[in-house]
C-alpha cells in the first residue's frame, strides 16, 4: 500500500485522532491521507476549512482527499480554492 487514508468526516478531531490511531500501522514510508468533506454540513467559509484541515495536516496527513468536491457550488468551490491556498502558506505544512 502506498497511502492509508483516515477519515476526518464528523469532525477534525476525529480526524486527528483516527490519523493518530493508523499512524503506527502504516509501513514506513506509506502516505497517510485525510478525507475531509467539501459539502455541506461544512460551512464554505474558508478560515473553517482551513483549520479542520491544518489539523490533520498537523496530525501527520500528507494528502487531503476532498469527498464531492466535483458537487460543489462556484460561491463553494471558491471557498475550498482559498482555504487549501491558506493551508498550502502555513510555513508548517
Amino acid at each position: 500500500m502506498d497511502t492509508l487514508v483516515a477519515s476526518a468526516w464528523t469532525s477534525a478531531e476525529q480526524g486527528v485522532a483516527n490519523l493518530t490511531a493508523l499512524r503506527p500501522l502504516a509501513a514506513p514510508g506509506t502516505r497517510l491521507a485525510a478525507y475531509v468533506p467539501a459539502l455541506p454540513p461544512r460551512p464554505a467559509d474558508p478560515s473553517v476549512l482551513a483549520a479542520e484541515w491544518s489539523a490533520c495536516l498537523a496530525a501527520g496527513a500528507d494528502e487531503l482527499h476532498l469527498y464531492h468536491a466535483g458537487l460543489a457550488s462556484r460561491a463553494r468551490l471558491t471557498a475550498l480554492r482559498t482555504a487549501l491556498d491558506a493551508v498550502r502558506t502555513r510555513p508548517e505544512v
